[in-house]
């Protein structure tokens, strides 16, 4: 958890005897983290700031995840797993607001091979007896989504009209790592899609990279660098900045 960052009490939703998944519920004040591979970081140094996880990536199999899973988090052991079918996370149907540039849509299907069969699964992990509330929160909700981040952002946030609140976008690999955009890119998909609706309040408040050059020029307010190498850095939307319109407009 950062000190710097607002502190959230468990929901009950999470603390239930009966884990139950709703959707909104996992949505509300979550972390959003596309391209994520099985990377516990942001897990690490956010649960407290926020209590749901949401995972994406298309380039790890089923098999690798449940691998992944067991293996669990430190400190914390699995309590409660389960699949997540598409009618779960799109109970309504939608469409794509936000579409690839030509460049991305050529790339696409190039790096298809990269694409793995979707699934989608709901974690729940609760603290081990022997630790205490410094080491975490009693528990921690992980979904975990095989999908494509800009799209899937789409159909959980935009389609719901809910923001996180904290956005992740550390190792996006779109050098050799089998991205067919890139996600620091400002003229990008993924950028044009969390800046959809252009108003500060469909914003989320934070974004967390692993670099200094990204030109989001929304979060350019750096509040601080963690971890022993510097790895990632917390960057705070700045509310005064007002972009320029998508050409693509609710309907």
């Amino acid at each position: 958890m950062q000190e710097e960052l607002k502190t959230r009490p468990i929901p009950n939703w999470l603390m239930a005897e009966k884990l139950t998944f709703n959707l909104e519920n996992i949505l509300q004040d979550s972390l959003y983290y596309p391209c994520s591979g099985f990377d516990g970081a942001p897990i690490k140094y956010f649960a407290g700031n926020v209590h749901s996880f949401i995972y994406v990536d298309y380039g790890r199999s089923q098999e690798k995840f449940l691998t992944s899973l067991q293996q669990g988090l430190r400190g914390y052991h699995l309590l409660h797993y389960e699949t997540i079918n598409h009618k779960q996370l799109t109970p309504r149907d939608w469409k794509i607001l936000v579409h690839p540039d030509q460049e991305e849509l050529e790339k696409m299907h190039f790096y298809r091979s990269f694409m793995k069969k979707p699934f989608a699964y709901w974690a729940v992990f609760e603290r081990s007896p022997i630790f205490t509330a410094s080491h975490g929160p009693e528990r921690i909700s992980l979904v975990h989504i095989c999908g494509d981040g800009a799209f899937t952002y789409q159909a959980l946030y935009l389609q719901n009209k809910i923001v996180p609140a904290i956005l992740a976008v550390i190792q996006p690999g779109h050098g050799f790592g089998g991205n067919y955009t890139n996600y620091y890119d400002n003229q990008k998909l993924f950028y044009r899609t969390v800046i959809f609706k252009d108003e500060a309040e469909y914003y989320p408040d934070i974004f967390v990279t692993n670099t200094m050059f990204h030109n989001w020029n929304k979060y350019q307010k750096l509040l601080k660098k963690i971890n022993c190498r510097n790895r990632l850095k917390i960057w705070e939307l700045d509310k005064s900045i007002q972009g320029k319109k998508s050409n693509t407009s609710r309907s």
